[in-house]
């Protein structure tokens, strides 16, 4: 646990690097599909930060246009 703080604070992103210690950690009994389900289900949606893929983002709010005059 001491270690994965430690690596996570150097992580690019280290609230989803501790999320995904701990659906690691949560999901460590399974196998296959319903290990991947399971981990999945865990983890926060990625940001679309520039740089990033955006294929693997979550997809951008729709804004709302006001109505014409």
């Amino acid at each position: 646990e001491a270690t994965v703080q430690a690596d996570c604070r150097l992580a690019r992103d280290p609230v989803r690097c501790a999320a995904r210690a701990q659906a690691i950690s949560a999901c460590a009994d399974l196998t296959g599909v319903a290990r991947r389900k399971c981990r999945q289900a865990r983890l926060p949606v990625q940001s679309c930060l520039p740089g990033r893929n955006p294929t693997h983002c979550a997809p951008p709010a729709k804004t709302q246009s006001p109505p014409p005059a």
